[in-house]
């Protein structure tokens, strides 16, 4: 295994660029299913372009992070067959917002900011490239993500509201976490360097993204929004 110059390399630092390769390789697939249900939604064609560039991007961090690991590992890797028999389209634009929300308005704007963090430790100049391109696309990953929101409110309404805030609410109530338990034990100035994330810088996060969870409830919890949705119900 190749390390970096001054640093350790564990064996749990080449399976933590494998995870995120493979985590961008799965998130191929995701883009493809979203694309498909906002044709099925007949959706705005600049949303669905959106999608497939997103799924672009997907294929191109996920070759990155293998290169990531291919050089750590001292061997090539890459990604083995996707199961995707478990994926289904949705097609009732409740079910996509919903899930909408949870990958796309939270989740890439979470990932965005792990990426954030973890270029902002890095050394070395392929992982801070790497990182600096993944955190740029997942940022407008999660844009498109709040395009389609707003979206779907339009077509539907107060009914879509209360889904977005509901799954907004269980993101606040169990925001995800952007430590690698696997990781723990190993020391932080040796996990920024291989742009990986330490305990306390991954807690860290946590409030920015509260602060964005909280400030889109509040427009949707807004004088306005909650006129807007008495209005709906009386007619």
């Amino acid at each position: 295994m190749a390390g970096l110059d001054g640093y350790p390399l564990e064996p749990q630092i080449v399976a933590a660029w494998s995870r995120d390769a493979a985590a961008e390789h799965a998130s191929i697939a995701s883009f493809a299913r979203f694309t498909l249900e906002l044709l099925a939604l007949a959706a705005p064609a600049d949303l669905v372009l959106a999608s497939q560039q997103a799924g672009h991007d997907e294929v191109e961090h996920a070759v990155a992070c293998f290169q990531v690991a291919s050089r750590f590992a001292g061997h090539k890797l890459g990604p083995t067959a996707l199961d995707v028999s478990g994926i289904e389209l949705a097609r009732e634009l409740g079910a996509v917002t919903a899930a909408t929300v949870r990958e796309g308005c939270v989740g890439e704007t979470f990932s965005a900011l792990v990426a954030e963090a973890r270029h902002a430790g890095a050394e070395d100049p392929q992982l801070r490239e790497v990182l600096a391109r993944i955190a740029q696309d997942e940022a407008r990953h999660a844009q498109l993500g709040w395009r389609f929101t707003a979206w779907a409110l339009e077509r539907g309404g107060n009914p879509i509201r209360q889904i977005v805030i509901g799954e907004l609410e269980d993101a606040l109530r169990a925001p995800p976490s952007a430590f690698n338990p696997a990781l723990r034990g190993l020391p932080p100035r040796t996990l920024r360097a291989y742009g990986l994330l330490d305990e306390e810088a991954a807690a860290a996060i946590e409030p920015d993204l509260v602060r964005v969870i909280g400030a889109a409830l509040d427009q949707l919890r807004g004088p306005a929004a909650k006129a807007v949705a008495r209005a709906e119900n009386i007619e």
